[in-house]
């Protein structure tokens, strides 16, 4: 971006408290839709990158297959598509395998703890969504076909609440893997659902039939009305985490990786959290939300602090801003002086949203960027929030037994403590010094 059109983008941050904006949706050709797919693009990507909705000819059809397209990105191309919000139809997928029966901590199984995150799940949902439940492994004699639609897609009123809690209570882990299989059966349960259905997967472990898990969630992920196949992965193993994260990847939604009975809870509701959409915005609120995520890290910093100063007018744009927090954006380096245009994003949430805070830094310290950790690091110890004190931990106590006791803000510090990057451990271990009292359950650390 030149020094004239940065200028321009902050001149009309400015003039949106005035007057306000609006942005148009770029087109996308069927060339340019032929060359992402010859450059190898994941297809919920390109999807991801057109607008057009095309009525393609036999020969377009062709050209698209020839080079590389699978059959359901084809046929999506042709389908009208659906805004990613307001999720109404929800599939759980639960693993029963033999290896859910191992426990997570003392006296509490895997099994033990999905259940009850599940219940717990399902107990808040609003009445008004409908919910299928497929479990895979619950049969230890049908082997890699032990895949099963306990309940179909129904409404999750009081009493679809009650059957759910009930099959969910009676599940036992005693079998295989057919994860890929299991996918595909639960897609069945969406077919006929009206509205927009998400699909989410909690397993401990990889694949053990043989199946494609991956490309079954990208297929079931290019249907017209579902938003994506997130996972939640549950006492995994080291080795088995990027196979399970690929799932979660090729089906364009979430992974969350949860190693403690507790984070399995936090997890299986945030997968499920809606994305925030920004076509119900003011428009000019609409128009610096989408500036937040400018190439140009002055546009950026100007919209994150035009939104902080229209106030609770523009408090529709705080999930936006925790979202631009916990991005792997952040400002340039002048004379060896990272310049956080986040600052100011961080700076609107605590105005506009400050209970939202906690959760976008700890988000950041999760960020593929050095950079990020370390700002995150030490934003977390400035914040003036209290996360609440917690019962230190005794010295020398095993460090796998040390999660479910330290704050979320203190766990994420830790775990920053072995990150690769220096910069992002040196940050984390001041960002715990400065904490004092509240961070002394980290010192086995």
């Amino acid at each position: 971006m030149t020094a004239f059109a940065r200028t321009a983008a902050l001149l009309a941050a400015a003039l949106l408290f005035a007057a306000p904006a609006a942005a148009a949706a770029p087109a996308v050709t069927f060339d340019d839709v032929l060359a992402l797919v010859r450059t190898g693009e994941q297809p919920g990507a390109i999807l991801d990158k057109c607008d057009t909705v095309f009525t393609l000819t036999p020969a377009q059809r062709k050209h698209l297959t020839v080079a590389g397209a699978p059959a359901a990105l084809v046929a999506a191309l042709e389908r009208p598509r659906v805004a990613l919000s307001d999720v109404r139809n929800y599939a759980l997928i639960v693993d029963c395998s033999g290896s859910m029966g191992d426990e997570i901590e003392a006296g509490v199984t895997k099994m033990d703890a999905a259940k009850a995150a599940l219940r717990g799940l399902v107990s808040q949902m609003p009445a008004k969504v409908k919910v299928s439940l497929t479990v895979y492994g619950h049969d230890a004699e049908l082997k890699c076909q032990a895949v099963k639609v306990l309940r179909p897609l129904a409404t999750a009123d009081a009493a679809g609440k009650k059957d759910l809690d009930g099959l969910l209570a009676g599940l036992r882990p005693v079998g295989h893997t057919p994860i890929a299989l299991a996918l595909t059966t639960a897609g069945k349960t969406l077919a006929e659902a009206e509205g927009l259905c998400q699909v989410v997967l909690v397993t401990d472990g990889l694949e053990t039939c043989h199946g494609d898990p991956s490309k079954a969630a990208e297929e079931l992920a290019l249907a017209a009305n579902v938003r994506d196949v997130s996972v939640v992965g549950f006492g995994l193993k080291a080795d088995e985490k990027a196979g399970v994260a690929e799932i979660a990847r090729r089906g364009r939604g979430k992974f969350l990786d949860a190693q403690s009975a507790r984070g399995l809870a936090v997890a299986v509701k945030e997968v499920v959290e809606e994305e925030p959409a920004a076509a119900d915005l003011p428009p000019r609120v609409k128009a610096l939300v989408e500036q937040l995520g400018d190439d140009d890290h002055t546009a950026r910093r100007a919209a994150a602090e035009g939104l902080g100063k229209m106030g609770a007018r523009a408090r529709g744009a705080a999930p936006f801003l925790a979202k631009r927090v916990a991005d792997d954006k952040h400002g340039v380096e002048f004379n060896a002086v990272v310049m956080y245009d986040k600052d100011a994003a961080l700076a609107a949430l605590k105005a506009l949203a400050p209970d939202l805070v906690e959760k976008a830094l700890l988000g950041a310290t999760k960020s593929k960027t050095p950079a990020v950790k370390a700002w995150a690091a030490a934003a977390l110890a400035a914040t003036d929030a209290d996360a609440g004190e917690k019962k230190p931990v005794a010295d020398g106590e095993p460090a796998d037994a040390i999660d479910a006791d330290l704050p979320p803000r203190v766990k994420a510090l830790v775990e920053q403590l072995g990150d690769d990057d220096h910069t992002a451990r040196r940050a984390a271990a001041e960002g715990l010094g400065k904490m004092g009292a509240r961070a002394r359950g980290a010192a086995p650390f």
